[in-house]
């Protein structure tokens, strides 16, 4: 679930942010994150499960050469994945 906005005729952007899944998480990391209790490496790390959740929720898609290329930059790597219109 999400909204998709069309930007050029070789450029999409995906929003989810309005998805119950991604909605349901961002509330518990914040719940978790307003606990006084936790220690400074805990609550960084949380937040940056809330960081990576952020980018995850908006993707960018091209148009290339008959396929649709979906580029995930993750802190350590870059993954393409490539999907072709099946006949």
């Amino acid at each position: 679930e999400g909204t998709w906005s069309r930007y050029e005729t070789d450029i999409a952007v995906a929003r989810v942010e309005t998805d119950e899944n991604i909605k349901k998480r961002k509330k518990r990391l914040k719940k978790r994150l307003s606990n006084e209790k936790l220690t400074r490496y805990e609550k960084t790390r949380l937040q940056q499960k809330e960081y990576l959740l952020n980018r995850a929720s908006l993707k960018s898609f091209e148009y290339k050469n008959g396929y649709i290329i979906l580029n995930l930059i993750r802190p350590d790597k870059t993954v393409k994945l490539f999907f072709k219109k099946g006949i």
